[in-house]
C-alpha cells in the first residue's frame, strides 16, 4: 500500500466510517480509528485504515503498541501505515540526514548518534542529550528546521560545543526564537565566533552586511565556494544584493582562481574566466549582456561538445544556431554541461519532425546523467504538447523528490494538475526542504493556500496536509490549472 494511493482512496470511505469527523477533536478521531482497525467487520477495518492514511503520521503519536497493539490486526495494519510513512521498524544507522523516522515510543537515548528523524516534541530534549556527547559530529539535529531553538538551548550549545553553532546559523530558515538572534550575534562577534569559517556569511544572514562585503572585496572568496557549506540558495540570496555583486566583482581582481563562486554574479571578470575555461553552462547564468557575446565566441571552438553547450545556452536566451542541431546525437548529451533549466528553455527552439519523440527517448535513457534526463523531460513539457501529459506524469512519479515540484508545475502548464497526486504525500514527509517546495508548488498550481507550515509541528503539518488532500479529492476532476 502506498501513501499516495491511500490518501486518494480515502475519498470514498472516510465518510462511511465517521460521518461527523470534521466536527470531532483530531485526537479523538485518531483514537477511534486506531481501535476500529480491530473491528470484526472487515469493511470497518478497511475504512479506518484509509482514514488514518489520510490523517497522516500524526496518528503514530497516539498509537501505543503495548496497549492497542496487543490486538494482532491493529498491530498489523499500523505496521503497514508506518511503513508507508517511512517510520523505521527498527533503528538503523543512516548515511546522512533523512534516515528512518524514530517511532515515538523508542527511547531518545537509542536514537542519539544516528541520522534519524524524531517526528514529535522530543527533538529539543535530544539536542540537550547530544550536547553531553563527546563527539562533535553528533549534532545533526541542529540542522533540522523543525526545531525552534530556545535561548537556553542555544546558550548551552555555545558553552559546550561552540563549533556546533555553525549548524544553527546555516539552517535554511533560521528558525530561531527572537532572543536567540541577539545571542547568536553576540557569539559570532566574539573571539570564538570569528574563528568559524563562514562567520561573515552568518552575520550577513542576521542583518550585518559589512563583514561579508569586506571579505569579498579583499579577494577572500574561499568561504563562498559551493560545496564548502554554502548552498545555491545562498548564492541566489546574495545575487539579489547589488552592493554584494559589486564587492565580489572587485574581489575577483585579487583572487581570480576562485571564479567558481560567481555562478550567480554578473561580472566581466568572471565571464572572461569562464570563456577561457570554455564553460558555457556557467556563462549562461550571467547577465545577458555579459554572457551572449562570449557564448557566440565559443561557437568557433573546435570541440563539438563545447559548441553544443554554447548553442544550448544561446537557445535558452532565444537565439537559435546551427550547432543546436547536434541535439539529435545522443552521444553529445554525455558532454552537456548546461543546467537542467537552461536545457529546458532551449528545447522550445529545437527543430525537426521527431523532436518530442527524441526528447522522450532521452528521458527514458538510463545510461544518461539523471540531470540530462530530467532536463529532457522539462524540455518536453516546455514544448506544450497536450499529448505528452501522460508521459510527463508517469516520469514525474519516478523522479527524485527534490525535482518533482518543478516538473509538477510544468505539468500544470500543460493543463494538468495531476502533479498534486505526487506532491501532497510529500507534505507528510521528513525532509523540510521537500515539504516546503511541495507546498509552494501546490499553491502555485492550484491557487489555494491552507496555511501549511513546513517547519510546524507534526500534528500541525498533518492537519494542514489533510486539508490539501480533502480539497484535491473534492476538486481533482473539475479543477483545471491556468498557468502560463
Amino acid at each position: 500500500m502506498t501513501h499516495c494511493v491511500t490518501i486518494l482512496a480515502a475519498a470514498f470511505v472516510a465518510a462511511v466510517f465517521i460521518p461527523d469527523a470534521r466536527a470531532e477533536a483530531p485526537e479523538e478521531e485518531i483514537r477511534r480509528a486506531i481501535l476500529a482497525l480491530g473491528e470484526e467487520d472487515a469493511k470497518l477495518r478497511d475504512n479506518a485504515q484509509l482514514l488514518l492514511a489520510e490523517i497522516g503520521p500524526e496518528a503514530v503519536l497516539l498509537y501505543h503498541p503495548d496497549v492497542q497493539g496487543k490486538d494482532a490486526e491493529i498491530r498489523r495494519r499500523m505496521e503497514e501505515l508506518m511503513d508507508a510513512w517511512e517510520f523505521g521498524s527498527e533503528i538503523i544507522e543512516g548515511d546522512g540526514p533523512g534516515g528512518p523516522r524514530v517511532r515515538p515510543w523508542v527511547a531518545i537515548e537509542e536514537a542519539l548518534g544516528l541520522w534519524a528523524s524524531l517526528e514529535d516534541d522530543r527533538l529539543p530534549s535530544a539536542l540537550e542529550l547530544q550536547l553531553d556527547k563527546p563527539r562533535s559530529d553528533q549534532m545533526g539535529y541542529f540542522e533540522n528546521p523543525d526545531v525552534p531553538l530556545s535561548a537556553s538551548l542555544l546558550r548551552a550549545a555555545i558553552d559546550k560545543k561552540p563549533k556546533s553553532v555553525s549548524r544553527i546559523a546555516v539552517r535554511e530558515d533560521l528558525n530561531l526564537a527572537d532572543d536567540c538572534r541577539a545571542i547568536l550575534l553576540e557569539f559570532l562577534r566574539g573571539e570564538n565566533g570569528r574563528q568559524l569559517k563562514w562567520t561573515p556569511y552568518f552575520l550577513y544572514r542576521l542583518g550585518e552586511r559589512e563583514p561579508l562585503l569586506a571579505t569579498v572585496r579583499g579577494g577572500k572568496l574561499d568561504d563562498l565556494r559551493y560545496g564548502s557549506g554554502l548552498k545555491k540558495d545562498a548564492h541566489d540570496l546574495l545575487a539579489g544584493d547589488a552592493g554584494f555583486c559589486a564587492a565580489i566583482a572587485e574581489g575577483f581582481a585579487k583572487s581570480p582562481d576562485h571564479a567558481g563562486v560567481a555562478n550567480r554574479f554578473p561580472s566581466d571578470g568572471f565571464a572572461d574566466f569562464y570563456l577561457g575555461e570554455e564553460d558555457a553552462g556557467r556563462l549562461a547564468q550571467l547577465e545577458r549582456a555579459v554572457s551572449l557575446p562570449r557564448l557566440r565566441e565559443l561557437l568557433n571552438v573546435d570541440r563539438p561538445s563545447v559548441r553544443f553547450n554554447a548553442a544550448v545556452a544561446l537557445a535558452a536566451f532565444g537565439e537559435a544556431t546551427e550547432d543546436l542541431k547536434q541535439w539529435t546525437d545522443r552521444e553529445i548529451w554525455r558532454y552537456c554541461e548546461c543546467e537542467a533549466d537552461t536545457i529546458a528553455r532551449a528545447a522550445t527552439l529545437l527543430t525537426g519532425e521527431r523532436v518530442e519523440e527524441r526528447l522522450r527517448e532521452l528521458a527514458d535513457d538510463a545510461s544518461l546523467d539523471p540531470e540530462v534526463r530530467f532536463a529532457a523531460l522539462r524540455g518536453l513539457a516546455a514544448r506544450k504538447r497536450v499529448r505528452d501529459i501522460t508521459f510527463v506524469y508517469t516520469h514525474l512519479k519516478e523522479l527524485p523528490a527534490q525535482v518533482q515540484p518543478e516538473v509538477a508545475i510544468d505539468l500544470a502548464r500543460l493543463g494538468s494538475a495531476a502533479g498534486a497526486n505526487v506532491l501532497i504525500p510529500k507534505l507528510y514527509g521528513t525532509g523540510y526542504a521537500f515539504r516546503r517546495d511541495a507546498n509552494n508548488a501546490l499553491k502555485k498550481i492550484t491557487g489555494q493556500d491552507f496555511n501549511y507550515n513546513p517547519a510546524g509541528t507534526l500534528p500541525e503539518r498533518c492537519r494542514a496536509a489533510r486539508k490539501w488532500a480533502i480539497w484535491w479529492r473534492e476538486n481533482r476532476t473539475s479543477f483545471h490549472p491556468d498557468l502560463k
